[in-house]
């Protein structure tokens, strides 16, 4: 019973994996084909920051200054 549940949950989940992966794989595609290469060379370093941007959301940067009333300086 429960080991079926896991084998279904974990092919849900690659599936879902698979799917996300594949619908991304697309506009990406499409972005290169569009794009010059002096573009490409530009988007690059966009993004790398966003990656960061979206690692710091994942941290739970933004919960945390939202749970303070009041932000004060450590100075």
């Amino acid at each position: 019973m429960i080991q079926e549940r896991v084998v279904r949950s974990v092919i849900y989940l690659l599936a879902s994996r698979f799917t996300l992966q594949a619908l991304s794989f697309v506009p990406t595609l499409l972005i290169a084909r569009w794009l010059n290469p002096e573009d490409y060379g530009l988007m690059a370093p966009a993004g790398i920051v966003m990656s960061g941007m979206a690692l710091l959301g994942e941290l739970g940067l933004g919960a945390a200054i939202v749970q303070f009333k009041e932000v004060a300086s450590e100075s």
